[in-house]
């Protein structure tokens, strides 16, 4: 029987309890991996300095290396951040793969996504838009598919809040986020953007989120 894995793209603006779900996530056991905002990096790297935005821990990102006074046995999610998107993808189904312990029932891999990284993915074939060594992961990533005969599936969802709400988080956060933001950085029209884009490359069924009930029925809504 083939292996079903599912990647759940989740997409929304900062401040919309997405780190919350993340977390959901990872608590789902070994039937699951949990990546972080994997395109983040990339952003920052062609898009960040735009906003004229600075984050505190921009450099160490950037660079991979653990800041000074972090734990030194985190270091390696540091430099797992300079792996691109489809090297993280690849990573992960290989890593569902090897977990031979667990059952050969539905496994996921749960992408936290900010809409704001929309334009660095390709919705038609659900990795990023190519850069770098970018494709040949991609391609292995075919290939791994292929060659365990798993049936691979994209889910897209979109978690939202009200506009208001997260204008109020982002500036009560203003310490790490930096001063008055900017629309293209929060991402709030991006999200009908990644809506169209979904649903344009076959997903005709986008799941939509209101972060407010994943808060107030956390169960209901998962």
């Amino acid at each position: 029987m083939a292996t079903s894995i599912t990647v759940i793209h989740c997409w929304s603006a900062p401040r919309s309890r997405s780190t919350a779900l993340l977390y959901s996530f990872e608590a789902r056991g070994n039937n699951t991996v949990a990546l972080d905002e994997p395109l983040y990096r990339r952003w920052l790297q062609e898009k960040g300095g735009n906003f004229g935005i600075s984050r505190p821990y921009a450099e160490a990102l950037l660079a991979g290396e653990m800041p000074s006074e972090e734990d030194t046995g985190e270091a390696w999610r540091w430099e797992r951040e300079k792996q691109c998107f489809n090297e993280r993808i690849y990573h992960s189904l290989n890593t569902l793969l090897s977990r031979n312990n667990i059952d050969n029932g539905d496994k996921v891999v749960f992408v936290k996504q900010m809409a704001k990284f929309a334009t660095l993915f390709d919705f038609e074939s659900n990795f990023e838009v190519d850069y770098g060594d970018s494709t040949q992961w991609k391609d292995k990533c075919v290939e791994l598919v292929s060659k365990n005969n798993v049936k691979l599936q994209h889910c897209h969802v979109l978690l939202i809040r009200d506009p208001r709400a997260v204008l109020g988080s982002w500036m009560n956060s203003a310490d790490v986020h930096g001063g008055n933001p900017h629309p293209d950085e929060i991402g709030i029209t991006q999200l009908l953007d990644v809506y169209a884009k979904a649903v344009g490359g076959g997903h005709t069924t986008v799941v939509t989120i209101d972060s407010d009930d994943l808060a107030y029925e956390p169960s209901q809504s998962l």
